[in-house]
């Protein structure tokens, strides 16, 4: 982690995030590569922005848990990203109130076998994926996924399932 010298409330963010907390007063947070959180809680009003073609890989638990008045924003510039990927994480993890937008790998994808995220009050928007599942992407053997009141709007894919595919 750093401080970008542009911006000084800015962080710069790549590789693994053990155990963290991003809090508005560092917003926004760079992905300036890919990262693996094996641990990280988001509070209400954080901007994280993927700068580069990269992934947000969670095999950890991620705790975003945004307001109505705050969500958490994911979203990429410089042509897109890899979207948010939970690769067989433990339980707990939640994703509410979030915008996840213009990721050209859907925007979140799912390989759970224990503990796929609930994802709740959320939009996912504007994603993308040559497959299935433009928006949501979902491979779930055990545990339950949990969608609840989410827009999921303007995704597209080249096979099934623009805005999920399970």
């Amino acid at each position: 982690r750093s401080t970008n010298p542009r911006n000084p409330a800015a962080t710069n963010v790549s590789g693994t995030i053990v155990n963290e907390l991003w809090t508005q007063a560092n917003s926004p947070y760079y992905v300036t590569g890919s990262v693996q959180v094996a641990g990280l809680t988001i509070q209400p009003g954080v901007q994280v922005i993927i700068k580069s073609n990269c992934v947000f890989g969670v095999a950890g638990t991620l705790s975003a848990i945004g307001l109505a008045s705050a969500p958490i924003l994911f979203t990429g510039t410089n042509g897109g990203w890899q979207g948010i990927f939970f690769n067989n994480t433990p339980p707990g993890s939640v994703m509410d109130y979030c915008i996840i937008s213009n990721s050209l790998n859907s925007g979140i994808s799912i390989a759970a076998n224990g503990g796929p995220p609930s994802i709740l009050d959320s939009v996912i928007a504007n994603n993308t994926i040559v497959g299935n599942g433009g928006g949501i992407s979902a491979t779930v053997t055990a545990g339950s996924l949990v969608i609840r009141n989410c827009t999921i709007t303007n995704n597209t894919c080249t096979g099934y399932g623009g805005g999920v595919a399970a």
